[in-house]
């Protein structure tokens, strides 16, 4: 429990990364409580990637929980909760829901050339190959990264996913990975992922 004079005044535009700094265990502990669909902030890759990117009114959609029931949970091991129904951001950013509908656009043919000789660059025997495209989320976010993370920079990560795994981008580039899409597949999208 926070002592009064620290207490954070959290609302539904607040990024979980802020609550997870304050008192990580108790935030995670107190959240699965409330909906088992947060035990995925168990996982510290997960936790890391979509912490500081996701409020909690997108955490509270995802997880398909009222987003006062989230605060009242927050208030009980010492945040302080203000919470408008109105004041609820609406933004842009891709939910998980929103990138679970977002369509792949076609690569075209510069695209297509580009994936093809960054495949090529490879030997046969330095491409491992996984297929996430029949994983329910976030298991295909995770099985890439546990994948990346032990990825030798002369291997090269061949993904056959059924859409661009939006979420998964900025985490790449700030790791100092390169990644390309080849989204003509008629079974999805395939994605490249090296170390630059």
């Amino acid at each position: 429990m926070m002592k009064a004079e620290n207490r954070i005044t959290i609302g539904p535009n607040t990024k979980v990364k802020v609550l997870l700094d304050a008192n990580q265990a108790n935030v995670i502990e107190a959240l699965v409580k409330l909906n088992k669909n947060f035990s995925k902030l168990r996982s510290p890759i997960l936790r890391n990637l979509l912490a500081r990117r996701v409020t909690i009114a997108e955490a509270c959609n995802v997880a398909n929980c009222k987003i006062d029931d989230f605060l009242k949970s927050m208030v009980k091991i010492g945040f302080n909760a203000n919470f408008n129904p109105a004041d609820v951001l609406v933004t842009d950013a891709p939910s998980c829901k929103q990138q679970a509908n977002t369509p792949s656009i076609d690569s075209g043919p510069e695209e297509i050339a580009v994936f093809n000789a960054v495949k090529n660059r490879f030997a046969a025997n330095k491409i491992k190959y996984i297929d996430v495209r029949y994983l329910e989320m976030p298991a295909p976010l995770l099985l890439i990264l546990q994948h990346i993370d032990t990825l030798p920079k002369d291997q090269l990560l061949y993904i056959y996913h059924k859409r661009i795994p939006l979420l998964l981008l900025p985490e790449l580039e700030e790791s100092g990975f390169a990644y390309h899409f080849n989204s003509s597949s008629n079974t999805g999208v395939d994605m490249l992922i090296y170390r630059q």
